[in-house]
């Protein structure tokens, strides 16, 4: 029986988990949602543990569970981050009625939590941001609990809630360890030494198990290059945060209401520090201030050294999204306590007034059709359809598209399955002998018309359709890698990168589904000291691989000394691109290894083999 002071908070959890529901089921799939789909899940089983900022790696494996089970689409590919959003909002539903004042003021804390805007946005898309949000806010309810009942069990299953946090999403990682620091300090008080290190042990062990059995084989060869995402200082990183929290005002009340909204998370800051120390010493919310504002200062400044001393960013808008849920969590227990001094009672009420109004901006900016973060894609899922249909009307076969929405069609053409395009790849500038555009509406207009393209659909955000209606003449001269160009009769034979003479080391993805390398296959790696070797007997070894904007550097051996280095990056995806060596006539070995060096414009540093050709005999 759900008592009646709850019904302040329940009937709003279950409107806002349905409005999630909804967002999941009818929004178009984006580029991280897809690039977590096309490269993680839909591979081999390794792939989910191939170390990628883009892989948060117990989201894959949820998302890899939920499409095996229920088949392809947006809602089954969301589906962990809805079981994320479950956690989070029930878990905030528990610690409001918790730490709050009984009646409205119960609805205003729960809407400051839940119904921000940028927070919604993350319980939805399908990253790990729902799921570590989640796990961390029933593991710090389950740690209230703890700390009031001293128990054991619920010190390890918060350490295990916490555990499951930071594998769902690594930019948790800091505050997660300070959450159970935090927690473990507060148990302290009143504790034997004997019975502190027990504490110390329920709040490590399952979480470090956790980690270890989920997260492990990817930690191990994260590489350095893969911390790039980030702000460049704290005021980025604030603005960030705030900028998401109130995205996006409706025009009517913008110029109003926009620098208000600057205004209103410092003023909150402010009004919240200043009643921590009037907060009674014996209140039961005081131990939760304090642990919430311990954990998010020495998080901050913890990010802020690594910033300094290593150069690894800052949080950035959805890496920072904890900020935003802690503080807010703290400001909501001190509305909750009772205060004796007429200063206190102040700046509580005028606490109150910056969340009612942030609550009512937050309710203003609710949305169902899109994602603040990757606004371009909303209408990917129309786009696509519109490609469907001069593939089935024309016969049109091959797409350019521009890397904002080639990830998302590329998802689609997966699970449709019906359509007869080759794989839809990131064309960083158009390619010559599409027929078929999908074009950036301001950054590509010059191209639709120095080629005379046929606009045929332009979407109300940035996404335009282009048609060649003439195709242009193809190349007559047979590629390199091609049975055509290689002769066995001279002594050239090709070796494709799925060959068992071709040796591995290392962590590689074996890839299966890209229709324009030899053979459709590609092994590719970005973890360092990953390797290929291969033997062979000629005059000569051309090493063809993709060149494109992820790929990183790769040193050369040939027989075992040092034959140079080869920078895979472009700007464009060049399929079949080769490096030739030439060698004396006899045996040799040829072997390309994973520097983790990259060009300082390069979005990662993948090495990839496609296909070797070997000349002579």
């Amino acid at each position: 029986m759900i008592r009646r002071s709850s019904l302040f908070v329940v009937l709003p959890a279950v409107l806002a988990f349905a409005w999630v529901v909804v967002r999941a089921a009818t929004q178009s799939v984006t580029i991280d949602e897809a690039v977590t789909y096309n490269l993680f899940v839909d591979g081999p089983p390794a792939a989910a543990w191939v170390a990628g900022a883009n892989n948060h790696v117990l989201n894959t494996i949820l998302i890899k569970v939920s499409t095996h089970l229920l088949g392809l689409s947006p809602f089954t590919l969301r589906l962990p981050a809805l079981l994320g959003a479950l956690f989070y909002i029930s878990g905030t539903c528990w610690l409001v009625n918790r730490i709050a004042a009984p009646g409205w003021r119960r609805t205003l804390v729960f809407a400051c939590l839940v119904l921000n805007p940028f927070v919604l946005d993350y319980l939805v898309a399908a990253r790990g941001y729902s799921l570590a949000a989640g796990f961390m806010v029933c593991g710090i309810g389950a740690g209230l609990s703890a700390l009031e009942r001293r128990s054991l069990r619920s010190y390890a299953l918060m350490s295990t809630l916490i555990g499951l946090s930071f594998a769902a999403n690594f930019s948790f990682g800091i505050v997660d360890a300070m959450i159970l620091l935090c927690f473990w300090l507060a148990a302290l008080r009143g504790s034997t030494m004997s019975r502190a290190i027990q504490i110390g042990a329920a709040l490590s062990i399952p979480a470090a198990l956790v980690t270890a059995l989920i997260a492990g084989p990817v930690l191990m060869h994260w590489p350095r290059a893969e911390l790039t995402y980030g702000a460049t200082s704290l005021s980025e990183m604030f603005g960030t945060l705030t900028g998401s929290s109130f995205y996006q005002l409706p025009q009517a009340i913008r110029a109003v209401a926009a620098p208000i909204a600057s205004v209103l998370p410092w003023l909150a800051m402010v009004l919240a520090l200043a009643l921590i120390p009037m907060l009674h010493a014996e209140h039961h919310s005081k131990p939760l201030v304090l642990i919430l504002i311990a954990a998010v200062v020495s998080a901050t400044v913890l990010h802020w050294l690594m910033f300094r001393f290593m150069g690894i960013p800052l949080p950035r808008e959805r890496t920072g999204i904890w900020l935003v849920i802690l503080f807010t969590l703290a400001a909501s227990a001190l509305l909750g306590a009772v205060y004796n001094s007429a200063v206190a009672r102040a700046c509580q009420i005028a606490l109150l007034a910056t969340m009612l109004v942030s609550a009512v901006m937050f309710l203003a900016c609710l949305r169902l059709s899109y994602f603040k973060e990757w606004k371009w894609d909303a209408d990917s899922k129309r786009v696509y359809d519109v490609l469907a249909s001069y593939n089935h009307k024309a016969g049109y076969d091959r797409v350019s598209s521009h890397w904002l929405y080639s990830a998302s069609l590329e998802f689609y053409r997966r699970q449709s399955g019906r359509e007869s395009f080759q794989e839809i790849l990131p064309a960083y500038t158009p390619l010559p002998d599409a027929r078929l555009y999908v074009l950036e509406r301001m950054l590509d207009s010059g191209f639709i018309e120095s080629e005379a393209l046929k606009p045929v659909y332009s979407g109300p955000y940035s996404a335009v359709i282009a048609i060649r209606e003439q195709p242009r003449t193809p190349n007559a001269a047979p590629p390199l890698f091609s049975e055509a160009a290689c002769n066995p009769a001279s002594g050239c034979r090709l070796v494709d990168d799925t060959s068992k003479s071709v040796q591995w080391s290392g962590a590689w993805i074996h890839g299966h589904t890209f229709d324009r390398a030899a053979g459709s296959t590609i092994s590719f790696s970005n973890v360092p000291k990953s390797a290929f070797r291969f033997q062979f007997e000629g005059t000569a070894i051309v090493w063809g691989y993709a060149k494109a904007p992820n790929r990183g550097i790769a040193s050369v051996f040939i027989d075992d000394r040092p034959a140079g280095t080869v920078n895979l990056f472009a700007p464009t995806i060049d399929w079949q691109a080769h490096s030739q060596f030439t060698v004396e006539r006899g045996r040799h070995t040829f072997e390309v290894r994973v520097t983790g060096r990259k060009d300082p414009k390069a979005e990662d540093c993948f090495v990839d083999l496609d296909v070797m050709r070997v000349e002579g005999r």
